[in-house]
């Protein structure tokens, strides 16, 4: 499972809706406003690119429980 971790510009209130639409597209589950879980690295990845380009901040993360 992979978390992507991600912080949009406040100028671009729908590039937000983009996003969160293309998460939902691919069955990602919301954890909270910005953090999304799914399996899907390839996508999470290219989403993760597309707010970088769009001048936000995006990562994605391997999910691992320690303890």
């Amino acid at each position: 499972m992979f978390i992507l971790v991600f912080k949009l510009p406040r100028k671009a209130p729908t590039f937000g809706v983009k996003v969160n639409r293309m998460l939902r597209e691919i069955g990602a589950e919301k954890v909270s406003n910005s953090v999304w879980r799914s399996e899907d690295l390839r996508t999470l990845t290219k989403i993760a690119v597309l707010i970088r380009n769009g001048d936000g901040t995006a990562n994605v993360l391997e999910e691992k429980i320690v303890y």
